[in-house]
């Protein structure tokens, strides 16, 4: 499996025109420097807001909107290095 994280591939060709200032995960992901599977561990538990999945061909693509986005940013920048204490 290719990285795509950092690549120079234009995701713009997953995106349909309404939804052109949305990001994809690898979008996501190269902006607040995490990876596809923390992101996905987080929507998992609670902690960030699953995305819109949009149908582009056979694929489900996950798009975040930039309010979404901006959220995710401001979690990551907030975060605290180390385990999250339980209740």
């Amino acid at each position: 499996m290719v990285n795509v994280v950092g690549s120079k591939d234009n995701y713009s060709r997953w995106k349909p025109a309404k939804y052109k200032h949305y990001l994809t995960m690898a979008e996501l992901c190269a902006r607040v420097n995490r990876s596809r599977d923390r992101i996905k561990q987080l929507e998992k538990q609670g902690v960030l807001a699953a995305p819109i999945r949009v149908k582009v061909g056979e694929l489900r693509v996950r798009l975040y909107s930039p309010k979404e986005a901006a959220k995710i940013e401001e979690h990551f920048r907030n975060a605290k290095p180390g385990r999250r204490s339980e209740p």
